[in-house]
Order: C-alpha cells, then structure tokens, then sequence
C-alpha cells in the first residue's frame, strides 16, 4: 500500500510538472517613436512624463472584449517584458503606456496576433508614436449638379486634409486623388477642425472646390487613429 501512495504520488507531481511546462509565455519589446516634421521622419521617444508603466495585454482566441485580456505590467523604461505563463493558443497582443494607476492613457500600440507554444516564449516588438495620433478618412467625389464623379472626369489630382485647432495654420497632407482614402502623418495629440478639399495636379495644387468640413478629430492619445469615415467632395464646374 505504502508503494502504491508512492507511486501515485509521483505522477501526481509529474502530471503537475507536465502541467506547469505545457504553459509558453510572450516576450514583447516596445520602441517608442515621436515625429520629425521637417524630415517626416520618424525619431526615437523616451518614455512620457507620467508615463512609467507599460501595460502587456493577450486576449485569447474567440474572445473579443478588451476587457477579458490579462494584463501585465512592467517599467515603461524597460522596453521589454515576459508575459505571466499561458496556456498555448494564439493571443491578440498590445501594449499601453499609462501611469503607474492604469487610470491615464498616454499611447497605445497596433495590436498583433501571437501564436503561443506549449513550453515556449513567443516574441512580439512593438513600434508606436507615443506623442502623436493620425487621423484617416475616405472620399468620394461629385459635381455641382449632385452627378457622383471619379478622378478623371473631375479633374482631380489629388486629395488634401487640413487639421486645424482654433484659427493657427492647419497641418495639410495631401493623397492621390485615385487612392480613395488617407491617413495623415502624426499629429500632435490635440482636438482639430478636420477638413478636406480636392485639389489639380498642378504645382504647388489649386482647389478645385470647396473645402468639405467634416467636423471634430480629436487625437487623446500616442498613436490614435481618429476615422472620420466617408465623405463627399464637390467639384467646381461640374
């Protein structure tokens, strides 16, 4: 009998040692990145002030509220941390840099998906503006008349956005007219006037009808993207 508690014993712990080596982990890395205007390049961020927490989230397969996600948490000046052990299965995998409650958002990475092993780590890098958010939209175009238009037959070259806050100079950028949608370059975190206008091709471009206002784009946090949706441009003359 004595043998027998024994040996039940022993694969009692070898099922748990089975258990416990079953499990992988994440190790995710996070590249803080600002914005260069002149260049329109990106360039390297240290991490905000306030910001000292960075925030690993895996939500499992077929789960889909943010809120379900474990999370981990680590130095932001870390810039890599090793998740909790999971269980194998593939993990929707983002980061966020808070402060040291989780209660202030200063920037929020891409999410990925990452495939977890039994008895492995996965890695996951992360690369994000952390002072800077886009703002994206869609167009069509039509004439006066209401007539819908494509970029030919409008003769549009391209497309402009212009994000402004009160009455300073807005921050343009500018879209092939065909692309049909843009995001902008990183915008400083602030709420804008989002407008947009089709423009020729000539240089620098002329508008080639009214600016559309589309209505408030308020970028909160590091590398938001505001999406104003769809909206219609109208071509003088047409």
């Amino acid at each position: 009998m004595k043998n027998l508690a024994l040996s039940a014993a022993v694969l009692g712990l070898a099922s748990l040692a089975g258990a416990c080596t079953s499990n992988g982990a994440i190790s995710a890395s996070w590249t803080l990145q600002d914005w260069n205007d002149t260049t329109k390049t990106a360039t390297t961020a240290q991490c905000p002030a306030g910001g000292d927490t960075a925030i690993v989230y895996t939500l499992p397969s077929g789960l889909t509220d943010p809120a379900s996600a474990t999370k981990d948490l680590f130095n932001c000046t870390d810039n890599v941390g090793l998740t909790a052990p999971l269980l194998a299965d593939t993990y929707t995998t983002w980061v966020e840099i808070t402060d040291h409650s989780g209660a202030v958002l200063y920037a929020q990475s891409n999410s990925q998906q990452i495939g977890v092993a039994s008895g492995a780590n996965s890695t996951a890098a992360f690369t994000f503006q952390v002072n800077r958010g886009y703002v994206t939209g869609s167009w069509s175009l039509k004439g006066q008349s209401g007539t819908p238009l494509d970029c030919t037959s409008a003769g549009a070259g391209g497309v402009e956005f212009d994000n402004m806050v009160g009455s300073n100079t807005p921050i343009s950028d500018q879209f092939n007219c065909t692309d049909g949608m843009g995001t902008t370059y990183p915008l400083p975190i602030a709420n804008y006037q989002f407008a947009a206008q089709a423009i020729d091709s000539s240089n620098p471009p002329l508008g080639i009808g009214p600016a559309t206002v589309v209505g408030p784009a308020n970028v909160q946090f590091g590398n938001q993207t505001v999406n104003k949706g769809s909206f219609v441009l109208t071509i003088d003359g047409k």
